[in-house]
């Protein structure tokens, strides 16, 4: 057997048990952000008292969700926020997403399939003109849009010649006004009183600018015709 469907079998194996755990005992009510409000002071403790161990669970969690593509990113950064404040959740929650989505692009990559080329056809010649168009400019929008999951973006990186190295930066990079956001507004999380308020005005001031900043090379390029990256 070979090394590539050794790691899909292992891949599958963690995959589909994980899946049914995470929805029939309904994981994500843990990262709610009911949740996390309520039980804010014993988490606290456990961080202070476990600080290193903490960062490496936290980690790991992200991780494993970014890499399976499972729906906890935005609560789980707000969680980082409050536990290790602005600044360290910021780091430590880009560095966990970019991890996890430089794991999945790699899976992906080893292990695609033809079903999984025919179902994500169209939508990969559709990539494959945006990316030669506008470069990497492209991808980035795809990931600061946070309209598009992690897991199409990563399947239609994979199924192109996107390198990994690509991957990490852009995904790093992308990530940031998502952080930004919610880490700033974890900082805060026992001040705020609905998920809501994570979208103040002065919040969405900044994703706005962030948003500006990645679109000026293709407004240029609109603009001047010429190929910025």
């Amino acid at each position: 057997m070979k090394r590539n469907q050794i790691i899909g079998l292992i891949f599958g194996a963690l995959l589909i048990p994980l899946i049914f755990v995470w929805y029939f005992f309904d994981i994500s009510t843990f990262f709610s952000f009911q949740y996390l409000q309520k039980n804010s002071a014993a988490l606290l403790q456990f961080v202070q008292e476990h600080y290193f161990f903490s960062i490496f669970l936290y980690v790991s969690i992200y991780v494993t969700i970014i890499a399976f593509s499972l729906p906890a990113t935005g609560p789980l950064t707000l969680l980082g926020g409050f536990l290790f404040g602005a600044a360290g959740g910021f780091v430590i929650a880009t560095l966990s997403a970019t991890i996890g989505a430089t794991v999945a692009f790699l899976i992906i990559r080893n292990q695609v399939t033809d079903v999984v080329r025919q179902r994500y056809g169209k939508q990969l010649k559709t990539f494959q003109k945006k990316t030669k168009k506008y470069g990497v400019v492209y991808l980035l929008l795809m990931h600061v849009s946070m309209m598009i999951p992690y897991i199409v973006i990563n399947i239609l990186a994979a199924l192109s010649d996107m390198r990994a190295r690509t991957i990490v930066w852009t995904t790093a990079l992308g990530f940031v006004p998502l952080a930004l956001i919610y880490t700033v507004a974890g900082s805060k999380l026992t001040t705020i009183k609905t998920i809501n308020d994570v979208f103040s005005g002065k919040m969405m001031l900044v994703f706005g600018v962030f948003i500006l900043f990645f679109f000026l090379p293709v407004i240029i390029r609109r603009l001047f015709g010429r190929r910025l990256l």
